[in-house]
C-alpha cells in the first residue's frame, strides 16, 4: 500500500515538473498572420533550436504572438520556468503593427485584409523590411508590397488592406421608404470610421431636398448612394417668385414650365414674360438681381 502511494505521488509530481529543456528563439521575428497562418507552423520563424516537448514549444509560441515589441527572456522564464531560454533578448515584430505606424497617418487606420505568403512568421535577423504602396496617404482598399532584405533571406510578399479614415456621417433615428422626404430632425449626426469618405459627404442643411431610393431602417448610414434629389418645383404649379439683391428682396407669383431639384435652373411664366430662376426651395425659386 505504502508503495502505490510513493508510486502515484512519483507520477504526480513528474507530471507537474516537466523536464527541463531549451529553446533558442529568433532574435528578431515578424508575426505575418498570427490568426491563421496558411499553412506550416508559426514556430518555423519563430524557434530556432529546441530539445523541448512540441506542445510546450507551441505553448510558448502562442505566448508571443499575443505580444510585440522588446522582450527580455526572463520574463518568459517566469511563465515556463522550466525551460532555458537563448538569447536574453528578442524584438517582436506584427504585420498589423508595423503598417499601423507606416501608414497609419492622423486621419487614416490600418486593416490587413490578407497576406499572401505561405507562412505564419519569419525569423528577420540583420534584414531590412521596406514596403511600398504609391498611394497609400488616402482611404481606401490597397494593395502593398513587403520587402525583406538580408544575408540569409530574400521576399517579396503582396498584403492586402484598407486604409480607413474618421468622418462625420449621419444615421437614420426611424425607417424611411423610397419618396419620403428626409427630415433632418429624424437624423443623428456620428463618428464613422470608412473606407470611403465621399460617400458620406452630405450637406445636412440641404438633406431635405432629398429622397431616399430604397427603404432605410433604423441605424442605417445615410450614403451619397441612398439619394435621390426631390423635385422642389413642379411644372404647370405656382411657385413662390424672389428678386433679391443685397439691398432689398420682392415677392410675387410664377408658373413654373418645367419641374427642377433644389439648385438647378428653371423657366418661370410671370404676368408679361418668362425668365429664368433658381429652384430654391419648395414650390420657390430666386432670382438674384
Amino acid at each position: 500500500m505504502k508503495y502505490f502511494i510513493f508510486v502515484t505521488l512519483f507520477l504526480i509530481s513528474t507530471f507537474h515538473s516537466p523536464q527541463a529543456c531549451e529553446i533558442e528563439l529568433c532574435s528578431k521575428f515578424l508575426i505575418l498572420d498570427s490568426a491563421n497562418p496558411k499553412s506550416g507552423s508559426l514556430a518555423d520563424g519563430i524557434i530556432k533550436n529546441s530539445n523541448c516537448a512540441e506542445e510546450d514549444q507551441k505553448k510558448v509560441v502562442q505566448f508571443l504572438t499575443q505580444t510585440h515589441g522588446v522582450l527580455n527572456t526572463a520574463i518568459l522564464q517566469r511563465y515556463f520556468s522550466s525551460i532555458t531560454f537563448r538569447p536574453k533578448q528578442i524584438e517582436i515584430q506584427k504585420i498589423s503593427r508595423e503598417f499601423a505606424i507606416d501608414y497609419s497617418k492622423t486621419q487614416l487606420m490600418t486593416f490587413i485584409e490578407k497576406v499572401h505568403f505561405h507562412k505564419g512568421s519569419l525569423c528577420v535577423e540583420n534584414s531590412e523590411i521596406q514596403t511600398s504602396c504609391d498611394s497609400c496617404t488616402s482611404a481606401g482598399k490597397k494593395n502593398i508590397t513587403l520587402l525583406i532584405r538580408g544575408n540569409k533571406i530574400n521576399y517579396t510578399i503582396p498584403i492586402d488592406l484598407v486604409l480607413k479614415t474618421q468622418v462625420k456621417a449621419y444615421i437614420a433615428n426611424r425607417s424611411f421608404a423610397p419618396g419620403d422626404r428626409l427630415d433632418p430632425s429624424q437624423l443623428s449626426e456620428v463618428d464613422l470610421l470608412t473606407e470611403a469618405p465621399a460617400q458620406t459627404q452630405i450637406n445636412f442643411d440641404k438633406i431635405r431636398f432629398y429622397s431616399p431610393t430604397h427603404n432605410l431602417t433604423k441605424g442605417d448610414v445615410i450614403k451619397t448612394t441612398d439619394l435621390l434629389a426631390s423635385m422642389v418645383v413642379r411644372p404647370g404649379k405656382t411657385s413662390r417668385v424672389i428678386f433679391k439683391s443685397d439691398n432689398m428682396s420682392i415677392q410675387t407669383e410664377g408658373r413654373a414650365l418645367q419641374g427642377a431639384t433644389f439648385g438647378q435652373t428653371v423657366q418661370v411664366q410671370l404676368k408679361h414674360k418668362t425668365i429664368s430662376a433658381l429652384a430654391t426651395d419648395f414650390d420657390e425659386v430666386t432670382v438674384e438681381l
